[in-house]
Order: C-alpha cells, then sequence, then structure tokens
C-alpha cells in the first residue's frame, strides 16, 4: 500500500492521527479501522490466494535484504580490522638525532 493509496479518500475514508510513540519529531501516525485496511486488501489483490502470494513475497524480499545487508556488514568488518592491522604493522621511523657542534648525538 503506498502513501497516495493511504490519502486518497475514496480508499480508506477515515482515519485518526495520533503522535508518534517512538519520537515526538517523527511524523505523526495514521491509525485505520482494521476492517477498512482488510476490505481494501482484498479489493487490491482480488483472493485469499492472491494475498497470500503477496504476503509471501514480502517475506522471501525482507530475507533477501537482510541477506545482503548481513553479507555487507561483514565484509565492512572485515575492511575495517585489515585497515587496522596495517596501521598497526607499519614501521615507524626511527628517532630522529641530531648532530650538535661539539660532536655529540642526542
Amino acid at each position: 500500500m503506498s502513501i497516495a493509496e493511504l490519502r486518497h479518500p475514496e480508499v480508506l475514508q477515515a482515519h485518526s492521527l495520533k503522535a508518534n510513540a517512538h519520537k515526538s519529531t517523527f511524523a505523526n501516525m495514521m491509525l485505520y479501522l482494521r476492517c477498512q485496511v482488510e476490505d481494501f486488501a482484498w479489493k487490491k489483490w482480488g483472493s485469499p490466494e492472491a494475498l497470500g502470494a503477496e504476503w509471501e513475497h514480502r517475506k522471501e524480499e525482507k530475507k533477501k535484504k537482510k541477506k545482503t545487508d548481513k553479507k555487507f556488514e561483514e565484509g565492512l568488518l572485515d575492511l575495517r580490522r585489515t585497515t587496522r592491522e596495517s596501521v598497526a604493522n607499519k614501521e615507524r621511523p626511527a628517532a630522529q638525532t641530531h648532530l650538535w657542534d661539539n660532536g655529540r648525538r642526542r
């Protein structure tokens, strides 16, 4: 369900606005009656089988996204680890020595 569908007055007639419970600066929540949402779902997907298929499709997409995110995080961790190791293994320059007029080094 897209935002445009939610805001169309013929699709879902009434909703109530409530302040977001997670954070006050977030957008207000739009609360709908369950029966209106269910009616809209039946009209949009046509049958219980089609609605179930859409549900399964969304579950699979969520799994794929989670797997991709996990792979990305693992790659990022590996990159950080190798960067840390390369910085730690870098040779430090020898201590700087100065030659003074009297020939003594410090």
